[in-house]
């Protein structure tokens, strides 16, 4: 999955990708990203549990997420737009769509050139 997202998105933004939510919950101490793309199944810390504190971060609270995740159970979906999420895509994911809603939030954000 990350060798895809880096594949679609590598060419037009600064990709940093991780499989362990640690990593990133690591990364992030570092780096504000302008987005986010989580799963919610990664080892460690799983998306939920790194997006809410991501949420309670002062400095990372505003950077959009969207979750990519196989998961398409409706509670999961709820579950992630009640813990902040703006946006919910179910693998797999046509390309041109995921660009689509990548693009939406990239286009509401001023910082455009640093993506995770």
């Amino acid at each position: 999955m990350l060798k895809m997202l880096e594949n679609i998105l590598g060419e037009k933004y600064h990709f940093h990708g991780f499989s362990k939510g640690a990593r990133a919950l690591k990364f992030l101490t570092y780096k504000v990203p302008s987005l986010l793309i989580l799963d919610i199944d990664m080892p460690e810390l799983n998306g939920f549990e790194l997006l809410k504190i991501i949420k309670n971060d002062e400095n990372l609270k505003n950077v959009p997420v969207i979750f990519l995740t196989s998961n398409g159970d409706r509670d999961h979906v709820i579950g992630a737009f009640k813990t902040g999420a703006n946006d919910y895509v179910v693998k797999p994911v046509k390309e041109e769509i995921l660009m689509e809603k990548v693009l939406k939030l990239m286009n509401d954000k001023s910082n455009k050139d640093m993506f995770f």
